[in-house]
């Protein structure tokens, strides 16, 4: 019985075209589901993997502050089938918020990272910074809703 309810779980989600992982920490649920569905399914499926922290913040948690070893995993979840975008610094609370915001960018000479803060009068819109997979580095800030805008660029 449990077996066929883990298939049933996972045959279940060949309706769905668009996948949104909220809060996924070391994408390692990511990894996990997005192989379980390269098994189950031929349906073509998009995978956004998000991260409440910074790039920084995600190579201190989970690979002990090695920002090489950081990257080389978040490019190795880049690249699997149905992975579309690999994003962090997003704070889902404001998904539903669009309003213009301002950033501060500080690098961090010991790595060199650089960390992209919120800082206005006005917190509530959703930025986040995604995983260029071409670049293997994270972009700059920007809002969730349209990945074509750098916000950094839009308050020169």
């Amino acid at each position: 019985p449990q077996e066929e309810e883990a298939a049933v779980s996972i045959v279940s989600y060949e309706g769905f075209r668009r996948v949104l992982l909220l809060g996924e920490a070391d994408f390692s649920f990511t990894r996990a589901f997005s192989r379980a569905m390269m098994t189950s399914t031929s349906t073509p499926m998009e995978l956004t993997a998000t991260e409440y922290g910074s790039p920084t913040q995600l190579a201190s948690r989970y690979y002990d502050n090695d920002i090489v070893a950081a990257k080389a995993a978040v490019s190795n979840i880049q690249e699997l089938k149905f992975v579309k975008e690999v994003i962090c610094n997003l704070n889902a609370r404001l998904l539903g918020k669009n309003n213009n915001n301002a950033t501060t960018t500080t690098t961090n000479d010991n790595d060199n990272t650089t960390n992209n803060r919120r800082t206005s009068n006005n917190d509530d819109e959703c930025l986040c910074q995604r995983w260029n997979a071409e670049t293997h580095d994270w972009d700059g800030l920007s809002s969730f809703w349209n990945n074509n805008v750098d916000v950094d660029s839009q308050s020169s």
